[in-house]
């Protein structure tokens, strides 16, 4: 899923997903209940796309069909704020209607977030078509909110779901810990996209990345709006 500014062009600007057939679970950084929480876009400038899998240099078909763009009737939830420190970061929004043709991710048992777990990601780097990368759960802080893991992170994957190896939702990956500033964050994602960093297919933890971690913000969060 792609979450696009409906005044930006055809390319997304973060992730998402549905947690149940009217509910869609993205980052509060991208989209939050009003200013003062600080997220980059109000409900009504967004539109959420679903079914962009294509890629202008295949020959699949290039962007989603009109009737998988959804508008977003209201923030149900939100949480993030950049000024109150290591808080927690998300964002459940209700769409303008059902979702057709796409199922809910069932929310994976706790045991599944253990250290060394294996887990994906699927998300829309740079607003483009729907990736996968894979990655290994790390030792997570008792001080934050939120679970840690060794995982590629880049600009567009925020909101996007966090799967166990039975693509169960493990959680939401909400940004790169310790990089608050936009410049640190492009320079982690062209030092990632440059290939100096295998941590999404090295071992954890024999691997010898020392790659800031990527955050993710634990289902438990927004599991009460998920589907029964």
């Amino acid at each position: 899923m792609a979450l696009p500014c409906a005044t930006s062009g055809p390319l997304g600007i973060a992730s998402g997903f549905l947690i149940e057939t009217r509910y869609l679970v993205t980052a509060g950084h991208v989209i939050s209940g009003g200013g003062s929480l600080g997220g980059s876009l109000e409900a009504e400038d967004a539109a959420v796309v679903f079914g962009y899998y294509g890629s202008a240099a295949s020959n699949d078909d290039y962007g989603p069909r009109f009737g998988d763009t959804y508008g977003i009737r209201r923030v149900i939830h939100a949480e993030y704020s950049p000024m109150a420190g290591d808080t927690v970061d998300y964002s459940v929004v209700e769409l303008e209607r059902p979702v057709q043709g796409y199922r809910p991710f069932p929310v994976a048992p706790a045991s599944s977030a253990a250290p060394g777990s294996p887990i994906s990601v699927f998300g829309h780097p740079a607003g483009d078509a729907l990736v996968r990368f894979d990655g290994y759960m790390a030792n997570s802080d008792a001080d934050s909110p939120y679970l840690r893991a060794a995982l590629a992170c880049f600009g567009g994957l925020s909101g996007a779901p966090v799967v166990d190896s039975e693509n169960r939702l493990i959680g939401m990956l909400a940004g790169i810990e310790g990089l608050a500033s936009p410049r640190d964050k492009w320079n982690e994602q062209r030092r990632l996209l440059n290939a100096r960093c295998h941590c999404s297919t090295l071992p954890w933890p024999e691997h010898p990345c020392e790659c800031p971690a990527t955050r993710i913000t634990g289902a438990g969060h927004f599991a009460r709006w998920a589907e029964t």
